[in-house]
């Protein structure tokens, strides 16, 4: 298959980049204040499980946190010994300072004179010390949930709850689960252009092997194939996340992105027609051939080739009308006198020329 396809518009790639520690580090600071989006904490987690250094960084950083009304202060290690070496000195704890005692690590303690306030903190030994829990009642859900799950596996257009429509391709398949208060979630596997209905207080994401989408409202298409994913945004805007490497992009209208099988993501701009399988109809403004056969290729998950590689930079402009490869590939080869020939699920486009 030929690669992503490439237009005179301006491209930017972006190689996989491992999170540092820095952000690391901000990531867990601002879970405990409670300010992390669904995406972000799911982020958090991810690193966490992958990396066992990290994990010991997270555990010894939520350790020390003193949580003292609305304020969260970081307490370094050399801070706690301080307060410790105090402690023992001084006998700062006793009978009459027990109701105003606060943790600061799983080892230390000090007096507070600030009321404590309840927290909704996600920490690291929350999550573990409660895996036990979750999964018993992650059994439970799924046994009472099993049946709440709907499944679309046929191509056609469905409208889920919220008044989404999604046009599913045939081959695929979408589960949607039910709609909270916080967010709508659905998962796929193939490809499905969504025309996503606005509301700001609920999230959409769409989730399928290795990347996960959060909008508002947009239209966009999501192609898996393989090992790589396509998402050819026409409306509104869109944060995407490969879930392998990571990496994060922001999609605005016009927008395509290539997620690739090592999680990098290639972002391209201008005329696509990665969707138009909708209405059938192919617009090509002065690219060249090969661009043109390339985009092909990806949208009807082929192989196409040329018996004279040289063709392939011959300029290509013009409108095309079709539903299957073979018809548009037919027009191709009567515009540069081809023959096409197919080779089990591959077409090859033989002689032919430029004029």
């Amino acid at each position: 298959m030929f690669a992503y396809p490439h237009s005179s518009e301006t491209a930017t790639y972006h190689q996989p980049i491992p999170m540092n520690t820095e952000e690391y580090i901000s990531l867990i600071q601002r879970n405990l204040k409670g300010e992390l989006s669904p995406l972000e904490f799911d982020l958090l987690n991810a690193v966490t499980a992958k990396d066992t250094t990290m994990a010991d960084l997270r555990l010894d950083i939520e350790d020390s946190w003193d949580m003292a009304g609305d304020d969260v202060v970081l307490v370094t290690k050399t801070d706690t010994q301080d307060l410790l070496n105090k402690i023992r000195s001084t006998n700062t704890i006793g009978s009459e300072h027990k109701g105003n005692v606060k943790s600061i690590s799983n080892k230390t303690t000090v007096s507070k004179e600030v009321p404590a306030k309840s927290a909704k903190v996600f920490s690291l030994r929350r999550i573990v010390s409660s895996v036990a829990a979750v999964l018993i009642c992650g059994l439970a859900a799924v046994w009472l949930l099993r049946d709440q799950v709907t499944t679309y596996d046929q191509a056609g257009t469905y409208t889920l709850a919220d008044n989404t429509q999604v046009m599913l391709r045939a081959g695929s398949t979408l589960e949607v689960s039910p709609f909270d208060e916080s967010q709508r979630r659905v998962a796929l596997q193939g490809e499905a252009f969504f025309d996503v209905a606005k509301d700001a207080n609920k999230p959409f994401r769409v989730v399928g092997k290795n990347v996960e989408i959060e909008v508002l409202g947009t239209s966009f298409l999501v192609k898996e194939v393989d090992g790589d994913t396509y998402i050819d945004l026409k409306e509104g805007k869109i944060k995407t996340v490969d879930t392998r490497s990571l990496s994060t992009e922001i999609l605005t209208a016009g927008m395509q992105a290539h997620h690739s099988a090592d999680g990098a993501i290639e972002l391209t701009s201008g005329v696509s027609n990665l969707s138009s399988w909708r209405k059938g109809f192919y617009r090509y403004d002065n690219v060249t051939l090969g661009v043109a056969l390339a985009e092909l290729a990806i949208i009807f998950d082929t192989k196409i080739s040329t018996s004279d590689p040289s063709l392939l930079d011959c300029n290509f402009s013009g409108n095309l009308a079709g539903e299957s490869v073979d018809e548009l590939l037919g027009r191709i080869a009567k515009i540069h006198k081809m023959e096409v020939k197919q080779d089990g699920s591959k077409w090859i486009l033989l002689g032919g020329s430029c004029n």
